[in-house]
């Protein structure tokens, strides 16, 4: 996860010294619908049904937007909306994982190097959709986290 444009990792099995930090930073529980990065030694899972979100989030992405990547969660709509959003925080790119195949959205390009994107979210992108997004600003913009 990043907490303040650092990565804080989680190692499952590691010695208790290994995980302190993410422990101290969650000591209350890692909160809902928080972005995290994770890796796994298996094949590609099957993207999960898309979640159910009781109240609308109180912006256009959640997580924490630093110089470089970032993990994100989006509220959800059309690919015109997320552009939009993603311009507010100085977002370049937005990828998406499908099928174990990373998908790109360049911001300001033409049309047919966004298609496979577009394609791919045709009818819209769900909430609680999960992005990794690309900023070139030393600090992104600072997307609500929960």
């Amino acid at each position: 996860v990043l907490d303040g444009g650092e990565w804080v990792s989680y190692i499952v099995g590691a010695p208790d010294f290994v995980n302190a930090r993410f422990r101290a930073l969650f000591a209350d529980g890692v909160p809902e619908l928080l972005p995290l990065v994770v890796r796994s030694g298996g094949p590609a899972t099957p993207a999960p049904d898309a979640a159910e979100v009781a109240e609308p989030f109180a912006t256009c992405l959640l997580g924490e937007i630093t110089e470089g990547f970032s993990l994100v969660v989006y509220a959800g709509g059309a690919v015109e909306e997320l552009a939009s959003c993603a311009e507010q925080f100085g977002i370049s790119v937005v990828y998406a994982l499908t099928g174990g195949e990373w998908v790109s959205y360049i911001l300001g390009a033409p049309d047919f190097v966004n298609r496979s994107f577009g394609e791919l979210f045709a009818t819209g992108l769900p909430a609680v959709t999960p992005l990794v997004v690309k900023s070139d600003e030393p600090s992104g913009g600072s997307a609500a986290s929960n």
